[in-house]
Parts: C-alpha cells; sequence; structure tokens
C-alpha cells in the first residue's frame, strides 16, 4: 500500500520444502502496466507452517537482508501478511541445485562448489555466524550460469552463543554427533564446527559424482576430519579452498579470474 512497490503474484511452483515453497511469479503482472511490482524471478514463500515457520523465515530475512557476499542468496524484497501469517522473500534469479544436479559439468561443480565454500568460510570468519543448515537443500544456481552457486536457507543461522533451533526433522541428517540431542554453545575457535561436518557430507555427495573429487586424496582426508566425532578437530572451511583441486585447475583459475572481473 501507500504508493510501495510489492512483489509479483506466484505463478509457477518448482519446489516445496517443509520449510518454504518456490515460486517463479505470475507472468500476467509483468503484463499489466498498472501494477508496480518489484522486479524479480524468484519468491520464497513461507506460509501452511504456522507461527514456527514465520519465525524460520523471519531469520532467514534478517540474515539476508544483512549478509553481503557474492556466494549468498541476493534478497531483493519481501511481503508480510500477518492475516495470512505468510511471508514472501523475492531474491536474484536462482533454482534449487537438487534440480540440476545431474546437468552439472565438473568444472561447473568444482567452481560451484568452491564460490558457496566461500560463502559459508566468510560467514564463520568475518560475520562470526554458524549456519547450521549446511546442504544440497540450502544451494541455489543461476540457471543462465550453472558454476553460480548461491547459499541460502538462513532460517538456522545463529551466532555460536545462540542456540539454534533444537534439531528437528529437518535437519536431522546435518547435526553432528555431538549435538544429536541438543545443540551446546560455540566457542570462538569451534564455531566452523558443525559446518564443518555438514560441509564433509555435501562434499562426499559430490565426490560420487565427479570422479576428480572423489581421486583427489587431499580431498578425501579433508573429508574424513571434517566428519570426525571430534568437533574441535574439524578443519576450517578456508583449509579446503587452498587445495591444489581448486587453485591448480587451470579452467577454474581462469573462470574465477573472468568472474572477479565482472564482480568489479
Amino acid at each position: 500500500g501507500g504508493g510501495s512497490q510489492g512483489l509479483p503474484p506466484k505463478g509457477k511452483l518448482l519446489l516445496k520444502t517443509p520449510l518454504w515453497s518456490l515460486y517463479r511469479p505470475s507472468q500476467e503482472s509483468a503484463m499489466d502496466p498498472s501494477m508496480t511490482t518489484t522486479i524479480t524471478d524468484t519468491l520464497f514463500v513461507y506460509e501452511g507452517g504456522g507461527e514456527e515457520a514465520l519465525m524460520l523465515g523471519a531469520r532467514a530475512l534478517h540474515h539476508m537482508k544483512t549478509l553481503r557476499h557474492h556466494g549468498v542468496l541476493k534478497y531483493i524484497a519481501h511481503e508480510h501478511s500477518v492475516s495470512q501469517l505468510s511471508l514472501t522473500i523475492g531474491t536474484e534469479s536462482v533454482a534449487p541445485l537438487s534440480l540440476h544436479l545431474d546437468e552439472l559439468l565438473y568444472e561447473e561443480a568444482l567452481l560451484g562448489s568452491y564460490q558457496l565454500l566461500s560463502a559459508l568460510s566468510f560467514l564463520h570468519e568475518s560475520c562470526q555466524l554458524t549456519h547450521n543448515f549446511f546442504s544440497l537443500g540450502a544451494v541455489f544456481v543461476g540457471e543462465k550460469d550453472l558454476s553460480d552457486w548461491k547459499l541460502g536457507s538462513f532460517e538456522f543461522t545463529t551466532t555460536g552463543e545462540e542456540l539454534p533451533p533444537s534439531p528437528s526433522s529437518i535437519t536431522a541428517s546435518l547435526v553432528p554427533p555431538e549435538c544429536s540431542s541438543a545443540y551446546g554453545a560455540l566457542s570462538e575457535s569451534d564455531l566452523h564446527s558443525r559446518d564443518s561436518w555438514a560441509a564433509g557430507s555435501l562434499l562426499a555427495t559430490l565426490s560420487e559424482k565427479f570422479p576428480p573429487m572423489k581421486e583427489c586424496v587431499p580431498l578425501q582426508d579433508l573429508i574424513g576430519f571434517m566428519k570426525s566425532t571430534v568437533a574441535s578437530s574439524r578443519p576450517r572451511i578456508a583449509e579446503i579452498l587452498s587445495l591444489s583441486l581448486f587453485t591448480d585447475n587451470v579452467l577454474f583459475q581462469t573462470l574465477s579470474f573472468l568472474r572477479n572481473i565482472n564482480l568489479k
């Protein structure tokens, strides 16, 4: 109201998860000049989950609005309906990585996972935050560039002292053994430990799909340490980013260089 731009109405459903539904906007709004809608191509809608879903959505919204990194899903606008208990967040144009996993080339996966892990490392090292939902379900990809991976799903993101919502069916597979019954507070030196465990699982999944990752002994060794039951021995994400798997791949270096030029 009041002359402010609204989000376009939701159109095609791309994916429904226990947390949110992902829509492409309805095309009609684009045709109607009287409707001043914010230009967005991707709508995350939290509805039908009552107060709890809205609180998780509000947490995700807070972090999306404040985190600035090229590997973090870019927030554009949002709408909140108290009467309908719904929250809609409009973002840059993305699709869930899970819908495109089978089309990926190895180099796209390499560049994508590097950008994704850079965003996670930024969360830990620059923002003192822990993601707590780092998984395939939190990764989105530019539909025109399948190597452009973005970290989203900040519903469970907290500082080290804050306790995330207790482990639920949604997060069960991502919860390291020390948190199976309840989350504990994290010291600054262990802030990365929960996400390191989860990142180990995601890298193991990608390794099954891409033989060069599976055959990279230093990466597989690190994945082993990331999956350690001793939280304090899990490596920081920065250690993975310095692997020769990334740094010595010529195509990777070239694409990274070109992307960095485009970002400036």
